[in-house]
């Protein structure tokens, strides 16, 4: 030990000991009293002088030395140490209750911040039952995304404008200036301990090999500095990661939450689902990677600056050797990468094609199983999917060659420089320094490495680069104008007689600046009932959408006494949550009285009495445990229940069947009804005439014009009754069939929840069958050359090192030899893996997952969120595309190389090989407990990243609502919630991972150390033995920190494979194997429709229909009434052009559509959104056109593939409440269409409807017929 013999310095120490400790007992006081938390200068001071005393002491001992000063020291470290323990002791169960309820992260001290230590009590947890939300700490208040709500969206609003490329970026760095610097620091760290490792080798390595010994000091220095280093780069690097995670959580927060404010914002006729989906996914998650890679690539930067600083003191002029071939590499990388942007671009685009048309076509599965056009969808989804991955394969070859000409730099840069080194010294007759040889290989390391991960990095800021500009394009997009103005004067304290709506000379204008609406002039007044009728097209929604603010007027004004209106569309939105919940949407407190009385208003109260939960029922997302007139008598009931003073009425109760809709319009609109008692201005959109009398003013519109208007009895000459169908019979109340009854809550049983927490070895077959066996063997086989070949050249340089007189030129040639082996083997690797694994299992499992979901019935459909589907299709199969190929290919390279690693560790030092074992046997367990707990919260990342894109999807079908009630704060405070549920996995399985990293670093450090130890202490150590270990030391923790990333990112993959073996395996089929009987060829011939004593419905075990006998003979028209319970026209691509434009010609379709173009293939080769927008009536001719069009393809009316010729088969023709929203006129000619084009050629033609007036007149003698149900039974036949 070193020796102090000044008295006056003894004194000294002494003084600033006295402070110190006095200085510990005020700011331990001071802090348990005033802070959460230890005081961390505190902490810091007591673990450095208590473990510097406690080393002290010891040198003292192992001297001989035992007096006094060892006496001293062990007290005072032992001391030091117990106050240590005792700071970092939890307050948590003092903590005052406003504070009990903070994050662990809040409350945890310097120490257990560092080191993850809160993490054991959420492993413990873990590791005793099953996680469940509510068991999750909450996130601390840095990631809340209320916080950062409000700054993104004041500081995106505040942004420079004109926008620029870089816009986003400057407002992302912005809102997190702090955490961004923040998260430098420990990067910067990770550079100085990273860079000291070449300078600790070379210094032991002189020791070591010096024939002098210096004191043992030195020893002690020589081992506290390993310590630091090794100690120092571990923490400092988990820091980092785990600051990095909170800056990326942080900014998807604050983007989820402006894409979901932003969408808010956007016009519904302009709302891409699709586009909106990829924005908040895919292009979200790469943006909030952006700030990693920027850290990344400083730290990178300084390592390579430093790394040939130290190269150039040890090879001199030699250090710019690395630098030519980096600019080489760099030449070909960057021709290489300017073709990826495009590439990627073009990706990107092909899979937002494919997930808007399965959106599309999932929410139309009713429909779809209706038509038969299953298996054409079927192949036009695997098409797309066929086209995305051609996509794919170009981007990914590109990888290939970018990462292969990357990788050559790590791989030749060590190889060329060492061998020019010796070759060199070899001429000059200079002996090889073994200390400078392995502080060069050192350095190269350092050099090396960081070089390619710049070059790997450019590729990504390409990628990442076009995802900003699509989030910036998405969000500069035009919002809605709301042009309606809002007459303050006109809002006296009684409503009666006063005007609520005016519109004076209102114009709207559709796509093409094609007049929808024209000259509007109208009043609304209070306690009023105002009916628009008018013919379908002719601008009756519209009308109200103008009302609304939905659309804005290009001409005239719109004033409004509030902006705030109650809304009921057409098809009713319906949020997911309780029938409650739903009615009285946001309100806190619930007024019970008022519910009560709205249940009742809307005939609910019947309903909710068969309900198994009554108003507790989940209705599930979209409504689908209601039926369709549950659910527009919901929607009325919600719109009673917010108590607006303005109504717009959108054909709300045409989802009702006779009775229920007269019932609940006299109890709504009757001269006693709540919306009169209340003085509601109300505008009711319809054409039942028969309801006319309750209007105070009656509005007929055709061509965009006020054609006609007056009172009801003034009106009568000009419309007609559309009467529905009332069931007598008193056998049965009146009141709807009960609705398809079913619990929406998940029912996790014993395995589901044993996986959770062991795993399932089964989803590696299941993933394994995707790919084949040759492809993950090629795999692992260039992986397993690639490992062998990069660690070899290690124990290479001992062996040459060690065999003085050795030929120069062969180990020089040897050792650039196994470089050229490891590039090639790397650059196999990566096409394996980009151009045969992912490509196979990519297209297998799209493949398989859609003919699941494709051939499930129309049972699935109804009890199945489509947002759940939909994510299946969209994050599953993109994990499987772009991140599982990846980490299985990485985490199989680590294993790989930990694994060569630790045998030439083992053979240069023995004493490793016994500490294998143990090393072995502490990492299975750690493992096992980190895996029971990272399993659970990936399954709840999964749920609650599910439910996050169910209510996006939700918000997106009822914008109109949402903004006609004033909702906009209160969804936006939802789905604030969401996120925050969202992240709370996220952020616990970061941390948890962070915890795995320093578990297993530290077994490795604790290896490192005692190699140095052994070699300063043993005195017997060669420097070539300690240059390999201590270098293999720093590849083993670069390998280990890639082995938990690979392995974190496998684990979520494998999430994905877990869902989709679930959808393959309980996802029932519409084909059972019992059903063995295939109808003929022909069939069907006549059209012929027997049903005998049939029983179903949506659900299993639910029926809708009970012991049902109908016949219906070839040509006749069998009409069914009673309660509720190019691509678009020829799916299947058999029609030609002219007898598609005949379909649209005879629903008078084609008008609507050609506009300024004649031609059938200038308007059938358009898409559908882009021509003039459909009504609700109009979409239902369509649908009609549509049914008019498939007499003429060349195969039979169902999903066989065989042609048969069209005139022997004879399809039988559905029309579901085909003339719902038509008015008298439409309905007439709807009818002449069908009689012309199906009853006169012997189809079969069955007609659901409530409404009988249109076709009582027109059914034939002994061959039509009118069956009525009537809660699933039939009444009778007549």
């Amino acid at each position: 030990m070193c020796e102090v013999h000044a008295p006056s310095i003894v004194a000294i120490a002494f003084s600033l000991s006295l402070a110190a400790a006095i200085g510990v007992v005020l700011l331990s006081s001071v802090y348990h009293q005033r802070s959460l938390t230890s005081s961390r200068l505190l902490v810091l001071y007591l673990l450095v002088s208590g473990c510097w005393n406690l080393s002290a002491a010891l040198e003292v001992m192992a001297a001989h030395r035992l007096h006094r000063l060892m006496f001293f020291l062990s007290v005072t470290g032992a001391i030091q140490l117990t106050l240590l323990v005792l700071e970092c002791t939890s307050k948590q169960d003092i903590f005052l209750p406003q504070y009990k309820t903070l994050a662990p992260v809040e409350t945890a001290n310097l120490f257990s911040a560092v080191s993850f230590w809160w993490m054991n009590k959420l492993l413990l947890q873990g590791n005793k039952h099953i996680f469940q939300n509510e068991d999750m700490p909450p996130l601390d208040s840095q990631l809340k995304a209320a916080g950062m709500n409000k700054i993104i969206k004041h500081a995106w609003s505040t942004r420079a404008r004109p926008e620029t490329k870089t816009t986003l970026c400057k407002v992302l760095l912005k809102t997190h200036t702090r955490q961004f610097i923040t998260t430098m620091i420990p990067r910067l760290f990770m550079v100085l301990f990273e860079c000291s490792q070449p300078l600790l080798i070379k210094a032991i390595i002189r020791y070591v090999e010096s024939p002098h010994r210096q004191s043992s000091c030195y020893e002690r220095y020589l081992v506290i500095a390993a310590s630091a280093v090794y100690l120092g780069a571990t923490f400092s690097s988990s820091q980092y990661l785990y600051r990095t995670a909170r800056l990326e959580l942080s900014l998807k927060s604050s983007l989820t939450s402006l894409v979901y404010h932003k969408t808010l914002a956007t016009a519904a006729h302009a709302a891409d689902t699709g586009k909106a989906t990829t924005v908040m996914s895919t292009d979200v998650d790469a943006i909030a990677q952006a700030p990693s890679m920027f850290h990344d690539l400083v730290g990178r930067i300084l390592e390579v600056t430093f790394g040939l600083l130290i190269l150039g003191d040890q090879v001199k002029w030699l250090w710019p050797v690395p630098l030519v071939i980096i600019f080489f590499c760099s030449q070909v990388s960057r021709f290489v990468a300017k073709n990826i942007g495009r590439r990627q671009r073009n990706w990107d685009e092909a899979t937002e094609r494919r997930m808007t048309a399965l959106g599309s076509i999932l929410g139309s599965m009713k429909s779809v199983k209706a038509l038969g056009i299953t298996e054409a969808l079927l192949s036009y989804v695997a098409d797309l999917r066929k086209v995305e991955l051609l996509r794919a394969g170009e981007k990914r070859f590109m990888d290939c060659q970018y990462n292969s000409s990357a990788n050559a730099l790590g791989v030749f840069s060590p190889a060329i420089t060492v061998a020019l080194f010796a070759i060199i010294s070899h001429v000059k007759k200079v002996p090889l320094d073994t200390a400078v040889l392995f502080t060069t290989v050192a350095a190269l390391t350092i050099v090396t490495h960081p070089a390619n991960m710049i070059m790997t990095i450019y590729p990504r800021i390409i990628s990442i680069s076009a995802s900003f500009e699509r989030f910036q394009e998405f969000m500069i997009a035009s919002p809605l104008k709301d042009t309606r103005q809002v007459d303050q004067e006109d809002m006296p304290v009684c409503r009666h007689n006063r005007t609520a709506i005016s519109l004076t000379d209102v114009s709207v204008y559709g796509r093409n600046d094609q007049p929808i609406l024209t000259d509007i002039d109208m009043k609304l007044r209070y306690g009023s009932v105002t009916i628009c009728c008018g013919s379908i097209g002719s601008g009756k929604s519209v009308l109200g959408k103008a009302i609304l603010g939905e659309l804005h007027a290009a001409r005239g004004l719109v004033e409004v006494s509030s902006k705030r209106v109650g809304f009921c569309d057409q098809t009713p939105w319906i949020m997911a949550g309780t029938v409650k919940e739903v009615i009285c949407a946001f309100a806190s407190p619930v007024d019970e009285e008022r519910y009560r009385a709205v249940v009742k208003a809307c005939c609910l109260d019947l309903d909710l009495g068969q309900f198994q939960d009554g108003d507790a029922l989940h209705i599930g997302s979209r409504g689908v445990n209601l039926s369709g007139g549950q659910k527009q008598r919901i929607s009325l009931a919600r719109l009673l229940y917010s108590g607006k003073a303005v109504v717009v009425l959108d054909d709300s109760f045409a989802a009702l069947d006779g009775a229920t809709e007269s019932q609940v319009i006299q109890n709504l609109i009757g001269p006693a009804g709540w919306l009169r008692r209340n003085g509601v201005a109300v505008l009711w959109i319809t054409n039942a005439a028969q309801h006319f009398r309750f209007a105070d003013h009656v509005i007929m519109l055709e061509n965009g014009r006020i054609t006609h208007q007056g009172t009801a009895e003034q009106m009568r000459p000009f419309v007609s009754e559309l009467r529905k169908f009332h069931a007598e019979d008193e056998a049965y109340p009146a009141h709807e069939a009960p609705a398809r009854l079913a619990k929406t809550k998940a029912k996790k049983d014993a395995q589901n929840d044993l996986y959770r927490q062991t795993g399932d070895m089964s989803l590696y077959t299941f993933y394994f069958k995707s790919t084949g066996v040759v492809a993950p063997l090629a795999v692992v086989g260039a992986t397993a050359t690639y490992a062998v070949f990069n660690t070899v050249p290690t124990y290479w340089i001992k062996y040459w090192a060690d065999r003085e007189g050795s030929n120069t030129a062969i180990f020089a040639i040897g050792y650039v030899f196994i470089a050229f082996m490891a590039w090639a083997a790397t650059s196999a690797h990566m096409w394996t893996t980009l151009c045969l694994l992912a490509k196979r299992s990519g297209s297998y499992l799209h493949n398989a997952l859609a003919i699941r979901i494709f051939g499930a019935p129309l049972s699935y459909f109804v009890a199945t969120d489509i947002g759940v589907t939909l994510n299946r299709f969209g994050q599953d199969i993109d994990l499987v595309d772009r991140l599982l190929p990846n980490s299985f290919a990485r985490f199989a390279t680590q294993c790989c190389k930990m694994a060569a690693q630790i045998i030439v560790m083992s053979l240069v030092q023995t004493e490793v090989a016994f500490a294998v074992p143990v090393c072995a046997v502490v990492v299975y367990l750690v493992q096992r407990v980190y895996l029971q707990t990272s399993r659970q919260l990936r399954v709840l990342d999964l749920e609650a990243k599910a439910s996050l894109y169910s209510g996006f999807h939700e918000t997106f079908d009822g914008l109109p609502t949402i903004r006609a009630f004033g909702w906009q704060a209160a969804v936006e405070q939802r789905n604030i919630d969401a996120v925050d549920l969202s992240m709370r996995p996220v952020f616990l399985m970061r941390c948890l991972n962070r915890w795995l990293l320093i578990v297993l670093e530290l077994i490795v450090n604790t290896v490192a150390i005692a190699i140095v130890l052994l070699a300063v202490m043993g005195g017997d150590e060669r420097g070539t033995r300690i240059g390999v270990a201590l270098n293999l030391v720093i590849l083993t923790n670069k390998t280990l920190i890639a082995l938990v990333l690979g392995f974190t990112d496998l684990e979520v993959s494998l999430g994905a494979i877990s869902r989709l073996k679930t959808v393959d395996e309980v996802t029932p089929q519409e084909y059972l194997p019992r059903e063995t009987q295939m109808p003929p060829k022909h069939w069907p011939i006549h059209g012929d429709l027997v049903l005998n004593n049939l029983c179903t419905g949506y659900r299993f075990n639910q029926d809708v229909l009970r012991h049902v006998c109908l016949v219906a003979d070839t040509g006749s028209k069998l009409v069914v009434c009673g309660r509720t319970g190019r691509f678009n026209l020829d799916p299947t691509t058999t029609v030609n052009d002219e007898n598609l434009r005949g379909a649209l010609e005879s629903t008078d379709l084609w008008t609507v559509f050609s506009g300024a173009h004649d031609q059938a293939a200038d308007i059938l080769d358009q898409k559908l959104s882009s021509l003039a927008p459909l009504s609700a009536g109009q979409q239902q001719l369509f649908a009609l056109a549509r049914a008019v069009a498939q007499k003429h393809r060349a195969r039979p009316y169902s999903d066989s593939e065989e042609l048969v010729p069209c005139r022997r088969s004879k399809p039988i023709v559905l029309l579901d409440e085909l003339t719902a929203f038509m008015d008298s006129a439409t309905e007439t000619k709807v009818y002449n269409v069908v009689e012309r084009e199906f009853v006169e050629e012997g189809h079969t033609v069955v007609i659901v409807s409530h409404r009988l007036d249109g076709l009582l007149g027109r059914l034939r003698q002994g061959r039509d017929a009118v069956a009525v149900l009537k809660d699933g039974r039939r009444l009778r036949r007549t």
